[in-house]
């Protein structure tokens, strides 16, 4: 049992994701002597409901350029950070804010990297009718989505799953993935570079979503590996 940490996560007020993650981590995690604290968007919300109904503090920063100042409010209250752990906050984090705590700042992201960065890609993988899918928390860099990987794993995406069961997924996931993540990192573990060339992808339209999934759905029904992919940019 892990004690005496100090955590911050950055919250989507609205994100499913982090609405799962805070859940299924708070089933996860031994709470001894561990102060855990979150920082939203707005003032309602899913992950907002969420960390009220968990009983952890919540601060809003009105502006996501000057989550710094929200985040250094916050760790005045407990004595200083140890992790900082994005779970679906859509904004870049400053690079005065990645310097806060003091062991590390981590992001979860929904996909198994250097496959699929960039926002909500869940979106983008369930368009393309992807058989499979992953979590990946990393070091957060001042590049989206390109810092270290600390502990991943891939799932299994079902035919008929829609992108909501792979929300759900992802969140449960990712709660088990951080805490392991922590876990390493306590130990010393420095985590691994990212290999290999990735996909960027911004947040696709629910429109355009539909309308690349319905067709690869199909084909992966009949069992061909032929896709009609969403245009994404390469890095």
């Amino acid at each position: 049992m892990l004690s005496d940490i100090d955590i911050v996560f950055l919250a989507n007020s609205s994100s499913n994701k982090s609405k799962e993650v805070l859940e299924c981590f708070s089933s996860e995690w031994a709470f001894e002597n561990t102060c855990v604290k979150v920082v939203t968007d707005a003032r309602s919300g899913k992950a907002v409901s969420a960390a009220r109904d968990l009983t952890f503090p919540i601060s809003v920063c009105d502006d996501p350029s000057e989550v710094g100042t929200t985040i250094n409010e916050v760790t005045d209250k407990v004595s200083g950070c140890d992790y900082l752990i994005s779970i679906g906050w859509s904004h870049r984090v400053p690079d005065e804010a990645l310097a806060i705590p003091e062991t590390a700042a981590l992001n979860v992201h929904s996909s198994y990297l250097p496959r699929y960065r960039g926002l909500s890609v869940h979106r983008a993988q369930w368009a393309n009718a992807e058989a499979e899918g992953g979590v990946t928390v990393h070091e957060m860099t001042s590049e989206f989505d390109e810092g270290d990987i600390i502990a991943q794993q891939k799932y299994r995406i079902g035919l008929f799953e829609t992108p909501l069961d792979m929300v759900t997924t992802i969140g449960e996931l990712a709660a088990a993935l951080t805490r392991e993540a922590i876990l390493l990192l306590e130990m010393g573990y420095t985590g691994e570079e990212q290999k290999g060339e990735g996909n960027y992808y911004s947040l696709l339209p629910w429109s355009t979503v539909l309308k690349y999934g319905i067709v690869n759905h199909v084909l992966r029904l009949l069992r061909t590996n032929r896709r009609v992919r969403v245009p994404s940019g390469q890095n």
